[in-house]
């Protein structure tokens, strides 16, 4: 079974960025990030009609996985710590011969994440950090009452696929810099500047990328816009 604990239990630091560049990381990101087709998409929102719109992003030939929460959106970062890790110590001759089964070969970095941003708080006993402030410790049932929170999730998801490689992310966000305070900071991050395929995270609006009036996010729409100066067609 896939674990967190596979980086840790063999005392494995991620290394940076600037050195996974020596360690032959085009195997991690895969071609799509050359090719701007064929790309392997994260979608993170907590909204079936969202998930549903995510999967016509298969019909352009992407591969794509929806995560529809917090829980499982941070299991599948952890699961890419792991593989990354893994593989470096691998190239580096310090992976332990009991660890390489833990390497799935098959497995590459994605190309693109593009996630919501104000999702659900976590319904269990959160393990990224405080273990009782999402509720679920018997011994803290004042907490519960943060389970129906919606929290900015999606902002600290898009650093975590940053701090990972991932080049290309964007957040897609329901709430507009007109009502939400933490929307207008975000401006800052660009949300409908020149496209640029490495110009790390951005915002946009679902109100400019929505299938109708009060329709499911365009995700397909969303893509096109963040990879449109690498791919004009």
């Amino acid at each position: 079974m896939e674990t967190a604990n596979n980086a840790r239990e063999v005392e494995m630091v991620p290394i940076s960025l600037a050195f996974r560049s020596e360690l032959s990381n085009d195997r991690w990101f895969g071609a799509g990030q050359q090719q701007g087709d064929n790309m392997r998409v994260i979608v993170i929102d907590d909204m079936k009609a969202n998930q549903d719109s995510a999967l016509e992003l298969k019909k352009d030939g992407h591969t794509v996985t929806v995560l529809g929460t917090v829980e499982e959106a941070r299991s599948y970062f952890n699961r890419c710590l792991s593989q990354i890790a893994l593989r470096q110590h691998r190239e580096l001759g310090r992976l332990p011969q009991a660890s390489m089964r833990d390497i799935d070969e098959g497995w590459s970095l994605p190309d693109v994440v593009l996630t919501d941003l104000w999702m659900p708080a976590p319904v269990t006993k959160w393990e990224a950090g405080c273990e009782r402030i999402f509720g679920g410790n018997p011994y803290h049932p004042e907490h519960d009452t943060n389970r129906t929170a919606l929290i900015p999730a999606g902002l600290v998801l898009s650093i975590k696929a940053a701090n990972l490689g991932i080049r290309l992310i964007a957040i897609l966000t329901d709430s507009d810099h007109h009502n939400d305070q933490l929307v207008a900071t975000m401006d800052m991050l660009g949300w409908d500047g020149p496209p640029d395929p490495y110009s790390g995270i951005r915002k946009f609006e679902a109100r400019y990328f929505q299938k109708g009036e009060g329709g499911p996010k365009d995700w397909v729409k969303l893509l096109k816009k963040i990879t449109r100066q690498r791919n004009p067609s």
